[in-house]
């Protein structure tokens, strides 16, 4: 039945761009972050800290992120209406979260963004297939979204005052509307909202962002030691090959064994005149026959190991300043100059350190989501249709 009713909104997605009427309101990334106020009881918090649809890598701005719906971008996901003029043909239960619905059209309007990017991608017959992992993905997100919010709910000694949300809402209305509230409400209007709503919203993804930040962000702990042993055991990838500056003059062997008699002899002339001391770079714009003639035959600098095995075993043969032999490779005569060299070499630690600080950061914190969530859905009553 599960698999039906996503198949259904799968279709129903991909005739929307047939039926402009469904389709209403104007999407946008995520809100300015904002970080004054934090309630006492949960300390270091910040509503603009995390990413992600309530997890660590989902997509801003959508409802359960950790970024609280800004009004300011109409139509932007999570303000938790709809835009004035859709209208949604498929509704049902997507799934309930100890008591809490979610419907389909929630799950819809919420991975609009989604959906936005994988129509400007995919033009074939993945469309769908793409469409329906992002339905799903979007429903668990919105699913791990209610069992913080019910989580919160249950804890007596966790409490987010009006006041820290009022607060966060006069520097949205003072940042992006000019101090102007009646400006706030003619967005909420144009969105269907009443301020009502888009404040219990708010507040929502506010609670998300606090306590992602309690549950998870405070507890990443990257040592010095572990970036370290990192950097260690990644072997090749900070290794940076051999590069060398190459220039090359092609000729074209031919067709029939008469025309590579005349081809050969052609590109062992041409070398007769490079050893004379004639400009390699003049004779390649006359005489080479590949896409690169009219540079000079400048091929830039280049990984020989990256060309076939002919070719890298001759450029390696090569000091600065040589010219190579005429080389036959496939249908094809090379002569080469080597201009430069730059040896193999290892990226430094401190080059990439705080890279690899950001990368174990965000594994950390995904494996410590992950956790928190699978704890939250141990107490939980969670069923998807």
């Amino acid at each position: 039945m599960r698999i039906m009713k996503i198949l259904f909104c799968i279709f129903f997605i991909l005739l929307l761009p047939i039926f402009p009427l469904f389709a209403a309101g104007e999407t946008s990334g995520p809100p300015a972050r904002n970080a004054a106020h934090p309630p006492a009881t949960l300390a270091r918090s910040d509503c603009g800290l995390g990413s992600g649809a309530g997890g660590p890598a989902g997509l801003a701005g959508q409802p359960g992120t950790n970024s609280p719906a800004d009004p300011s971008r109409p139509g932007q996901p999570g303000t938790g209406g709809q835009t004035r003029g859709e209208a949604v043909p498929v509704d049902g239960y997507a799934a309930i979260v100890n008591g809490k619905v979610i419907t389909v059209s929630d799950v819809l309007k919420a991975m609009e963004p989604v959906e936005r990017q994988l129509r400007e991608t995919y033009f074939d017959n993945t469309l769908a297939e793409k469409l329906g992992a992002a339905y799903n993905n979007t429903l668990d997100s919105l699913i791990e979204r209610e069992l913080i919010l019910s989580y919160f709910a249950a804890q007596k000694q966790f409490a987010l005052p009006d006041s820290v949300i009022d607060s966060r809402i006069d520097e949205i209305v003072r940042n992006k509307f000019n101090n102007n509230r009646a400006e706030l409400r003619k967005v909420l209007d144009r969105e269907g909202l009443t301020f009502e709503e888009w404040r219990s919203n708010y507040k929502n993804s506010l609670i998300v962002a606090l306590l992602r930040e309690k549950e998870v962000d405070s507890k990443v702990v990257i040592s010095p030691q572990a970036v370290r042993e990192a950097y260690e055991k990644a072997g090749d990838k900070y290794r940076v090959p051999e590069q060398l500056e190459v220039r090359a003059i092609v000729i074209n062997r031919g067709g029939t064994d008469e025309e590579a008699a005349l081809k050969l002899k052609q590109a062992e002339d041409i070398r007769q005149r490079l050893a004379g001391g004639e400009s390699f770079e003049e004779l390649a714009k006359q005489a080479s026959e590949d896409q690169k003639a009219a540079a000079g035959g400048y091929w830039g600098w280049i990984d020989p190991d990256t060309r076939r095995a002919e070719i890298a075993a001759a450029l390696k043969l090569l000091a600065v300043g040589d010219i190579s032999p005429v080389i036959p490779v496939g249908d094809e005569l090379y002569i080469f100059k080597v201009e430069g060299r730059k040896n193999a070499s290892v990226v430094p630690f401190e080059t990439v350190q705080e890279s690899i600080r950001n990368e174990l950061q965000k594994k950390e914190t995904r494996r410590l989501y992950d956790a928190w969530i699978e704890r939250l859905k141990q107490n939980a009553y969670i069923k998807k249709f």
